[in-house]
């Protein structure tokens, strides 16, 4: 009997993996034929490394959106333009981009060791596209898909970085002594400024990149490349 109970909850357990695999490979493939109709490459993902440079110790990879029209055609010039400033050694780039629904949110990541050899001096550059309309969004469109304004964000990333110093204290990779909080918001340029904040989203919660210079206080101390807003 018991022998009989156990076989049937296995292929009842079978069953169900089976049917949820169809049902997630059908929405999958849904999905996959509904992009097929913005792609200009059939055979390429809705961002691809179209270009890749080795410069000294670095590598370049340079994205390239995959959507026809005239909205593909400002991003992947921008992209372009965009890049032209860190065409020079000790330089690396790196990409990554997300689908959330209907918004595809690609961003730049750039870690330029150009300057100073201790220093990493971190620059982002994001894209958010609606793919049903083809439309590049926002900032503004952006928050208000979020229901946050520009005051939100300024509190919510001084909260973060407060954090994130605190966390580092802790874990004693900062001496307090040494350096409080106003050495080093001074010390990595991560003063309040949301002008150069770059916005994304992934997994479908909001995502910042902010611009500022590492400077290591410690091997153990690591570079954090963004700041998760909302939490859903």
């Amino acid at each position: 009997m018991n022998t009989n109970k156990n076989e049937i909850i296995i292929f009842s357990i079978v069953t169900l993996l089976s049917i949820l695999f169809i049902i997630g490979y059908g929405l999958y493939h849904n999905k996959s034929n509904e992009y097929k109709k913005i792609k200009i490459n059939q055979s390429k993902q809705l961002v691809y490394t179209k270009t890749k440079y080795e410069v000294e110790n670095y590598n370049q990879y340079i994205p390239y959106l995959n959507i026809q029209g005239e909205t593909g055609t400002i991003v992947n010039n921008e992209i372009q333009e965009y890049i032209k400033q860190y065409n020079k050694d000790n330089i690396g780039i790196t990409y990554e981009y997300n689908v959330n629904g209907k918004v595809l949110s690609l961003v730049i990541k750039i870690e330029d060791h150009s300057y100073v050899e201790s220093a990493t001096l971190l620059h982002f550059k994001t894209f958010n596209i609606k793919l049903d309309t083809k439309e590049l969004l926002s900032n503004d469109q952006i928050l208000k898909y979020f229901n946050l304004n520009y005051y939100d964000i300024q509190n919510m990333l001084s909260e973060k970085i407060k954090n994130y110093y605190n966390e580092l204290v802790n874990n004693n990779i900062i001496n307090r002594n040494d350096c409080n909080y106003e050495c080093f918001l001074n010390n990595r340029n991560l003063l309040n400024n949301i002008n150069d904040i770059e916005y994304y989203i992934r997994q479908g919660n909001l995502i910042i990149f902010k611009p500022y210079t590492f400077i290591p206080f410690s091997k153990e101390d690591i570079i954090i490349y963004d700041f998760q807003i909302t939490n859903y």
